[in-house]
């Protein structure tokens, strides 16, 4: 077995631990997440910028710095370059 198919085998694990997190995360948003954090953020008022800024960044979170996280630590790219 060569290097690479070695590095491609201990990469997939990884691979899909990040896949199956994401599934449940979705599933979890709309009846575990999204439900105790969404009052809290109406409090700011939901036509407000702040609203906007704060609702955004739970999204980032959850649903785009797992990928970034995914690119830097275990693919050892840098995610700007590997989009580049």
């Amino acid at each position: 077995m060569s290097t690479a198919t070695v590095g491609r085998e201990s990469a997939f694990r990884p691979f899909i631990v990040l896949v199956v997190a994401f599934h449940v995360a979705w599933i979890a948003w709309p009846y575990i997440i999204y439900p105790k954090i969404y009052p809290k953020l109406l409090t700011v008022g939901d036509r407000t910028f702040e609203y906007a800024l704060l609702n955004l960044s739970l999204r980032l979170m959850l649903l785009v710095a797992p990928v970034i996280l995914y690119l830097r630590y275990v693919d050892d790219v840098n995610p700007l370059e590997y989009l580049g």
